[in-house]
């Protein structure tokens, strides 16, 4: 295995049991171990980082939600 592009984990035998369901029956072909685990970490992911960049989104919005500019005067 090349160690520059893959890494070992241990895992729980129920979390292994489970993974070899979902690798049997989740997709229209049996998949790997590895291929199941790594579009779960993707699917995760992405919902990591939606609800990261909605969080930055809200909290930039409150900032300037009541925001009123200032009339400036020329004397």
């Amino acid at each position: 295995m090349n160690k520059d592009k893959f890494k070992s984990i241990a895992l729980g035998i129920e979390s292994y049991k489970k993974l070899q369901v979902l690798s049997q029956y989740r997709f229209e072909l049996p998949v790997s171990l590895s291929k199941v685990v790594s579009f779960l970490v993707g699917k995760a992911y992405e919902a990591f980082e939606e609800a990261r960049i909605q969080r930055e989104a809200d909290e930039s919005w409150e900032l300037i939600k009541n925001w009123e500019p200032e009339v400036l005067h020329m004397q």
